[in-house]
């Protein structure tokens, strides 16, 4: 009965001193301290490190999955994460300031190509004799067809006369300046002539063709004849 006794007392002291921290039956000591539970509940692994949990996942970053609190979380909703707010769409026609209208860069105006050109109308002249030593007085309506002002008309003349079936003539030119005739518009331009006495020591009476014929910028734009006589 005796031996019994020691002999269970021996089992429970036994058990007390394996329940005793830094006891034989705990941890050897190069084992070191106890590990913390890992947050899964599970022993890590001796040398393994822990694998951490993924934070609170926030719609419209990102899509790192950073924790709530964290820089990317303050991120505006629809931007990529780096705290750039989305740009409003601008109104076509308006500028950076919503509402304000853009001013147009007024485009340059295309020079328009000169266009120089008339037509005549209307010939006439002052009388239908002249005497010698007088001037002949003509005109003639020009109308400007062109989009450029008229300033000049030239006139070239000529006086041809049959002396015993012979043809003679001679030719005078005039020109009419500082017109200023503006597009679309008609006007009437006069020429003159000058009526000598004599010619070469002959007397210059008789009966005459005169023919008169307009320019304008050296192209013909019209011409004009009539009998006249010189008494």
């Amino acid at each position: 009965m005796f031996c019994a006794f020691i002999a269970i007392t021996i089992v429970v002291a036994a058990a007390i001193i394996l329940t005793i921290p830094g006891g034989s039956g705990g941890p050897s000591a190069h084992e070191g301290a106890s590990h913390s539970p890992s947050p899964t509940g599970l022993s890590p692994s001796p040398g393994l490190s822990p694998t951490p949990v993924p934070g609170a996942y926030n719609p419209g970053n990102n899509g790192a999955g950073s924790p709530a609190g964290s820089p990317a979380a303050t991120a505006f909703p629809g931007t990529n994460g780096t705290h750039t707010p989305p740009m409003p769409t601008m109104t076509p026609g308006y500028n950076q300031t919503p509402g304000t209208p853009v001013t147009p860069t007024p485009l340059p105006t295309p020079t328009p190509v000169p266009i120089v050109s008339a037509t005549t109308s209307n010939w006439g002249s002052d009388k239908d004799a002249y005497s010698r030593g007088s001037t002949a007085t003509g005109w003639v309506y020009v109308m400007n067809t062109g989009n450029v002002p008229i300033d000049q008309i030239d006139f070239i003349i000529v006086v041809s006369k049959t002396i015993w079936f012979v043809p003679v003539q001679k030719t005078f030119t005039f020109n009419a300046t500082g017109l200023n005739i503006p597009p679309v518009v008609k006007q009437q331009v006069a020429f003159s002539l000058s009526i000598p006495s004599d010619y070469q020591g002959i007397s210059t009476a008789g009966d005459y063709r005169l023919t008169a014929t307009a320019y304008l910028a050296g192209n013909e734009i019209g011409s004009f004849s009539k009998n006249i006589k010189i008494v």
